[in-house]
């Protein structure tokens, strides 16, 4: 699990891969502490590795880095200014 803002509205959010199910699922805060299930990102890479928010282009609004050991892949979800939608940007 990784902390970040995927919305910039100032609550940390949160970013959970799961091993079995082989989920990025991404959770929103409402600023009260309490997380919902915001959206599911494509993952067909298999065991997550590493997962991370970082503004990788430079728009202010912070992406997502995924790695994994299954197919040695590392994969840019770009975030789309905040609306929440993530898609594959870039992929090694």
């Amino acid at each position: 699990m990784v902390s970040g803002g995927f919305n910039n509205d100032c609550n940390i959010d949160l970013i959970v891969s799961t091993f079995g199910d082989n989920t990025i699922e991404l959770y929103s805060n409402d600023g009260s502490g309490n997380f919902s299930l915001f959206s599911l990102l494509p993952n067909t890479l298999g065991g997550i590795t590493g997962i991370k928010f970082i503004d990788l282009n430079g728009d202010t609004f912070e992406d997502i880095v995924v790695c994994s050991y299954n197919n040695d892949k590392v994969v840019w979800f770009a975030n789309d200014c905040g609306g929440g939608n993530f898609s594959i940007a870039g992929e090694k």
